[in-house]
């Protein structure tokens, strides 16, 4: 069995500093050859890249995972080919995208980057009258997640090692490239601004094409019952001020409103998924 660590990330703080703990309690695989299991807090590791050994420690708030996976799937997925952590680094990817918003996969551990957090009513919350949480927290965090390997290993199929920059590829797939690329981007950022913004490029390389590909976004997001119009246009909006910022976008976008961008991610997977499963 080939071992992974990779960390589930609780997305925000409460104002009070006090760090969320729990988190996904148990993930399963449609087959018994690749197992989670759920690291104790002090149990040591190592990361191993080349000739460095850089030692991993257990940060509270964090949850660690040991993914197991079997001899046929290393070999199915490719996770010996190329340099070390990418083939780890893009399942983890395909596992992310079936995955609940309230989770993050990741091999790298990452600090929490402090912006804005809001409440329920979009009230921006403050500690000590300036120092700020990044997005609204979770309202909750998945209990059980089920991962499905036939969508893994579609998806990182049509993940493979293909640059933007080759001779053979048409216009729309060097946009699926991108579309990938501001996809992980946006997933494994703290920023919302980023979050809001890559994600909705993301969005625009997949389904819209050359000049007006933000109106095409747009306009399927409406016919497709994902965002109300008002909603879209928001987040349209938005992003162009944010593209823009000499039109007056406040610094701290807290005079933005914006659907949550966990939301955004929830859209942005289904149909990035979608897309490359087709």
């Amino acid at each position: 069995m080939r071992r992974v660590k990779c960390i589930q990330y609780p997305l925000a703080q409460p104002p009070d500093d006090t760090v969320i703990s729990g988190g996904v309690r148990r993930i399963t695989c449609d087959t018994d050859s690749i197992r989670f299991v759920q690291a104790s807090g002090d149990e040591p590791s190592v990361e191993r890249h080349s000739n460095r050994q850089h030692p991993q420690v257990f940060t509270q708030g964090q949850n660690y995972w040991f993914i197991e996976v079997s001899d046929y799937w290393v070999e199915q997925w490719g996770l010996d080919y190329g340099p070390p952590g990418r083939q780890a680094d893009k399942l983890l990817l395909a596992m992310n995208i079936q995955l609940d918003p309230g989770a993050i996969l990741t091999t790298t551990a990452r600090t929490t980057h402090r912006g804005v957090m809001f409440d329920e009513d979009w009230r921006k919350i403050t500690r000590d009258g300036g120092f700020q949480s990044n997005f609204r927290a979770v309202e909750t965090e998945p209990d059980h997640l089920d991962i499905d390997t036939t969508v893994i290993t579609s998806t990182m199929e049509a993940l493979e090692d293909r640059s933007v920059f080759s001779t053979d590829l048409a216009d729309h797939e060097r946009d699926v490239i991108n579309a990938i690329e501001l996809y992980t981007d946006g997933l494994y950022s703290f920023d919302m601004s980023i979050q809001w913004t890559y994600f909705w490029f993301c969005l625009e390389n997949v389904l819209g094409e050359g000049r007006g590909s933000g109106h095409d976004t747009k306009d399927h997001l409406i016919e497709q019952g994902f965002l109300s119009r008002e909603d879209a246009g928001k987040w349209k909006n938005a992003v162009d001020r944010i593209k823009h910022p000499d039109k007056g976008v406040d610094g701290s976008l807290t005079d933005i409103s914006l659907p949550r961008p966990i939301r955004c991610r929830e859209i942005t997977s289904k149909i990035l998924l979608e897309h490359l499963l087709q």
